[in-house]
């Protein structure tokens, strides 16, 4: 039962989503939406049982990390 549950459950992927998402960057053409819908989607597979309150924080923190224009930052926090 553990073995099905760490290949087809979210247990072993979480890891996966977790690395994948600090490791997201925006590219050359990617777009502020883009990007910002990348981030939301890892970060519901990365966290699926946090709440949302704390979803929301990871999601903004990861989003301002990756910008690099410090005005559209500070606009953003």
């Amino acid at each position: 039962m553990e073995a099905l549950l760490l290949r087809f459950g979210h247990g072993g992927k979480m890891d996966v989503f977790k690395s994948q998402l600090k490791s997201r960057t925006r590219g050359k053409d990617g777009t502020l939406p883009e990007l910002a819908q990348a981030i939301q989607r890892l970060e519901r597979q990365a966290y699926p049982e946090a709440p949302l309150s704390v979803r929301e924080v990871l999601e903004k923190d990861y989003f301002v990390d990756e910008i690099v224009d410090t005005e559209v930052r500070w606009k953003i926090l």
